[in-house]
């Protein structure tokens, strides 16, 4: 059709056909083609009317547009429809004409005065053109009026007029625009431009203005990747431009998400998983929010509890919903620009621009179109808060703006704006942000920046002062939770500006930066914003642009739940870009339950509200001719506690006087209460109440939401109440049944329900000693607390700082009681040091025997089962000190040879090299201090230079290692040393134990098989034995020879300290008797079997 177009042009301009005046390429004609066109046509002035298609346009795009002309008398000649100067002949492409009972013409041309034009020329009469061309629209910042206009040179070559116009709309923030208004979010299609967020999976969508397709991937996963319209769905997230590098027109793609989805109550709780409760209120807002709002709208659908969807019947608004600021439906003005601007004007007339202008009472859309001519559009909103530190002055300015006359005004103060390039990026991505200020006078100012949570990194990139650069501030802070910047001598009115670079970490997350700037004693606080990564995490309550919120009507639902679901309203159906919650509907009322109704005394009993309003606070209440008459005063304030979601706790006097914090009371209590929230998040509500005031038995009841508390228990305002049977507590001891003293051992039993905290004592005399139960002594005397039924817990009885640990240090039988903490506290403020035994046996106390022993010290048998060949490099020993910290290995040899360490741990082990050592018995001795903590009497002689040794295991160490040098000992003599400055001396109690160790040649020896045993051709042949070599000191080789076979070798399987196991192959052996080899370490094992077929 195109082609058709142009060949018809070129004959229009090659010739006067058929009477009809040639066209110039300007559009004009000759001064006598104009006059005989205008003399004949005279009396034939026509009035052509006309329409245009998509008469609001984006700008810096390529628009498809159907123009219609209408004329009420045949059209004869041609005729110019003019577009103003801001278009170009590249700028208009016509794709078909068509005229009524006839065809046309057109070329595209110049004109002189204006911009450029359609020129249509009829071929044969007609009365009505259509064409059908597209217009690539201005690049504006405002929306702008383009007129229309049509001329007939036949006629009156100097005149012409406006048939319509293209209202030019600038891009949106977003990057997006449909057609002929906003960019479809019902449909998710239309324009996408340079700087635009695409989503996986978006399908509508045209690549517009700079941006062509394809893009291509410009780092990480998704570098080098190229896609165009539709989005893929597995499209990597990140930065996709028209030549894969950062210099070119972008865009980025992104995860479609719900981020939020809220179902709340009348007290603005969360509810989502949780139960309504109608009898409170009538609707429940259903408020979710998406990372997507620039493409889709949200879609709401609500399900009963059988699945039916109910959504229209439940809400009153429409179920798919633009996201607001205040989650309401939007009010937007229809602007029709036909109405507007249908007046008279002459080609290349002066534009009209639209400027916004807020609109009061209107939260949705606060900004309503205004026209002015030749403006460019432009509207400040006010972002700051202004406040005075001093009396003077301004006392409250709640908004500001920031021109010239405002700033002159507050000369003497400051103001600021902060501004932020991106607010929603991925993870691990960073944002520039500025910060504009004004300082009024010359003085410092201070500019500070809190991040919450906090975020990677900070970076300043720029200070400048009145467009000059800041090198050196005076103070600069920025790390991961602040920015602090201070500058000094600032000129009057200067201007401050600050970029800083904000770094996050591989974290969905939602950041809330607060600032404030300060100079003069005024202090500016900036706007909190938020920077959003990823999907926000848990903080994301509001992320972006805004939010929808849906009420669905209670009183429309039937059954017991239903379920609501949001998702994008066209391609965006993922998991990702869905979320469900599920409602309970419930008409019980609150009530109370206790974790028992039979407490031990002194058990704190939780008390927990069911089927609360979350968010809510109810009142929980016992009455004072429920507690023991001898309480008084700040006791009262103990018996709840303020604990899980309790608010606060008090007393309410018989005048009804409330006392709460710990006031001192007045008047006679009438009863004690506890205020407990419903929490928002889990709707758990719980607090706890002591049982040792209690009397055997107490009531507990709970208050209806809106009775007050003065009134909380009276009869009239309780709706739930529980009894509580208070009885006595009991404790049980299992273990130990034997002490060792200084030994850490199992201290466990049981409990009765109620009982946290374990007490200890030890009989002596006729009264009972407390036992410190931390096994240190730090000055401090502690007990077992107690989680459940039952306690286990280790501890050393004779190391603390009570009486009652040194009695248990003393071996012998002795007695230990033990009790729960709160049967005593009833009767004492803290619990005593010593009991007598009478008031002991009133307590539910329980008493055990308990058997305590002396420290001992132990040794494993030496290296491999006592014996070791002299070619290993070391001699071994191992064992255990219980209740000491030290202790001394001593090992003598066949001649003499001794070699000694010093050990403290529990388990040691030792190593003594074997070279020191003859062939022979090795005696090895480990040895410990008694309960004196003494080696024999004390008096272990010592060298002169030795003075400085004040250990009792070193000076041991030192008086052997002394005595061995001053000549040759032998064994005997050595051993009769040790055991003379040890267990043998005057009144010692030092536990003592020796092994042996036999040194000798290496040896092995085969165990399996038996000799001449016969093992079928085929069979592995299993073959063990033992070594006195040990694990790490030499190598088994095992090998098979036959009369007539050569040598087969076989392999070691495992080794043990004293043991090996091996095997070899007999596959192909022939009948015969065969001789098995194993050799270490020089030494060689033989054994004969036969191998049979």
């Amino acid at each position: 059709m195109r082609l058709k177009i142009i060949i018809s042009v070129l004959i229009l301009l090659g010739a006067n056909i058929s009477g009809v005046a040639a066209v110039s390429p300007t559009g004009e004609m000759t001064a006598t083609e104009k006059n005989s066109t205008i003399q004949t046509a005279t009396n034939e002035t026509l009035q052509i009317t006309g329409s245009v298609s998509n008469p609001s346009p984006p700008g810096q795009t390529a628009v498809d547009h159907t123009m219609q002309l209408s004329s009420d008398t045949p059209i004869k000649n041609h005729i110019n429809i003019i577009f103003t100067e801001e278009y170009e002949t590249a700028d208009l492409e016509v794709q078909s004409a068509t005229g009524t009972d006839g065809e046309v013409d057109v070329i595209i041309t110049q004109n002189k005065s204006t911009g450029p034009q359609i020129v249509v020329q009829p071929v044969t009469n007609i009365t009505e053109v259509s064409m059908d061309i597209t217009v690539t629209h201005p690049n504006i910042s405002s929306v702008t009026e383009y007129p229309i206009n049509i001329s007939q040179p036949s006629v009156a070559p100097e005149k012409s007029y406006q048939i319509d116009s293209f209202l030019v709309r600038p891009v949106g923030d977003d990057a997006r625009s449909g057609l002929s208004s906003e960019f479809n979010r019902v449909d998710g299609s239309g324009f996408v431009y340079k700087g635009a967020t695409v989503f996986q999976g978006e399908r509508d969508i045209q690549f517009r203005g700079d941006l062509t397709a394809p893009v291509v991937g410009v780092k990480g996963k998704q570098q080098g990747v190229l896609f165009e319209p539709p989005v893929p769905e597995s499209a990597s997230p990140g930065i996709y431009s028209i030549n894969g590098k950062n210099d070119s027109a972008s865009i980025r793609v992104k995860e479609p998400k719900v981020t939020t989805l809220r179902a709340e109550n009348s007290r603005g709780a969360d509810i989502s998983g949780g139960t309504v409760y109608p009898d409170e209120t009538g609707t429940i807002p259903i408020i979710a929010q998406s990372n997507f709002e620039t493409a889709e709208y949200l879609e709401l659908t609500v399900l009963n509890e059988n699945g039916l969807d109910v959504t229209g019947e439940v809400i009153q608004t429409d179920r798919v919903r633009a996201e607001t600021a205040t989650g309401r439906p939007a009010v937007r003005q229809s602007v029709k620009p036909q109405d507007r601007f249908n007046q008279p004007s002459t080609a290349g007339s002066r534009t009209k621009s639209l400027r916004l202008r807020p609109e009061s009472g209107s939260d949705d859309y606060p900004y309503q179109l205004d026209s002015h001519d030749n403006q460019k559009s432009s509207y400040t909103r006010v972002v700051n808060s202004i406040y005075d530190h001093t009396d003077a002055g301004v006392d409250d300015i709640s908004s500001v703006a920031t021109d010239q006359a405002t700033r002159e005004q507050l000369a003497s103060g400051v103001t600021a704006e902060r501004s932020v390039a991106e607010t929603d990026i991925e993870p691990g991505e960073s944002t520039r942000i500025t910060i504009n200020a004004t300082a009024g006078t010359n003085d410092k100012i201070i500019i500070q920046e809190s991040f919450s949570p906090n975020v990677e990194d900070t970076t300043v990139e720029r200070i400048t002062v009145n467009g000059e650069q800041v090198i050196s501030p005076f103070f600069l802070l920025a790390n991961e939770k602040e920015l602090f910047v201070t500058l000094v001598d600032i000129p009057v009115n200067a201007d401050i500006s600050i970029e800083y670079t904000l770094s996050t970490p591989e974290l969905d997350e939602t950041y809330r930066i607060d600032g404030t700037v300060e100079a003069s004693t005024r202090v500016v606080s900036l706007d909190d914003i938020q920077v959003v990564t990823g999907d926000g995490g848990k903080n994301s309550e509001v992320t972006s642009n805004g939010k929808v919120r849906w009420n669905v009507d209670l009183s429309e639902l039937e059954g017991n739940s239903f379920s609501a679901t949001v998702t994008g309203s066209d391609d965006f159906t993922t998991d990702a870009s869905r979320a469900s919650t599920k409602i309970g509907v419930s008409y019980d009322t609150p009530s109370i339950s206790l974790s028992t109704t039979r407490p031990s005394r002194g058990q704190s009993v939780n008390i927990n509200i069911r089927d609360g309003v979350r968010g809510a606070v109810y009142a929980v209440n016992i009455d004072t001719d429920d507690l023991h008459d001898s309480l008084s005063g700040k006791e009262y304030y103990n018996v709840f506690r303020n604990v899980g979601t309790t608010q606060q706790i008090g007393v309410v006097t018989q005048s009804g006087e409330v006392f709460t914090g710990g006031t001192p009371i007045k008047g006679t209590p009438d009863s004690l209460f506890a205020q407990v929230r419903v929490d928002e998040d889990n709707a758990e509500a719980t607090t706890r109440i002591r049982t040792q005031s209690l009397k055997s038995t107490a009531l507990i009841t709970l208050a209806e939401q809106e009775a007050s508390i003065s009134q909380a228990n009276d009869d009239s305002k309780v709706i739930s109440e529980e009894e509580l049977d208070v009885v006595d507590s009991g404790v049980e001891l299992t273990t130990p049944r034997s002490i060792v003293t200084g030994s850490e051992m199992s201290v466990s039993g049981t409990v009765t329900s109620g009982v946290d905290t374990v007490v200890m004592y030890a009989e002596t005399n006729d009264q009972f000693e407390r036992v410190d139960l931390d096994s240190k002594q730090d000055g401090a005397i502690s007990d077992i607390s107690v989680d459940g039924t039952d306690f286990d817990e280790e501890r050393r009885l004779t190391v603390g700082d009570a009486p009652g640990n040194d009695i248990l240090s003393f071996p012998g039988r002795h007695r230990v009681a033990v009790l729960s903490k709160s049967s005593i506290l009833s009767d004492h403020k803290q619990v005593p040091t010593v009991l007598s035994r009478p008031e002991l046996m009133t307590k539910p106390a329980s008493i055990h025997p308990v058997r305590v022993r002396q420290a001992n010290i132990s040794l494993n048998p030496i290296d491999t089962d006592g014996q070791a060949a002299t070619t290993a490099d070391t001699v071994n020993a191992s064992g255990e000190i219980r209740g000491r910290e030290t202790g001394v290995i001593i090992a003598v040899g066949q001649r003499g040879s001794v070699e000694s360490a010093i050990v403290e741990t529990t388990n040691f082990s030792v190593e003594f090299p074997a070279e020191t050592f003859s062939q022979g018995i090795i005696d090895v001795f480990a040895v410990s201090p008694g309960r004196d903590m003494q080696f024999g009497d004390g008096n272990i002689p010592k060298r002169e230079s030795a003075n400085d040794i004040n250990s009792e295991s070193a000076a041991l160490q030192a008086y052997i290692q002394l005595i061995t040098e001053e000549r040759d000992y032998t064994k005997q003599q050595i051993t009769s040393v040790i055991y003379n400055e040890t267990s043998r001396d005057t009144a010692s109690d030092d536990p003592i134990v020796v092994r042996e160790l036999q040194l000798s040649d290496p040896t092995i020896s085969i165990d399996v098989p038996a000799a001449n045993q016969n093992i079928p051709e085929g069979e592995r042949l299993i073959v063990n034995g033992t070594t006195n070599v040990g694990l790490d000191n030499g190598l088994i080789d095992i090998s098979l020879n036959g009369q007539n076979e050569s040598v087969r070798a076989g392999s070691i399987v495992s080794r043990g300290e004293t043991t090996w196991n091996g095997s070899i192959r007999t596959e192909g052996l022939s009948s015969g008797t065969y001789t098995i080899s194993v050799e270490i370490q020089g030494q060689t094992s033989r054994r004969e079997i036969v191998i049979t077929q």
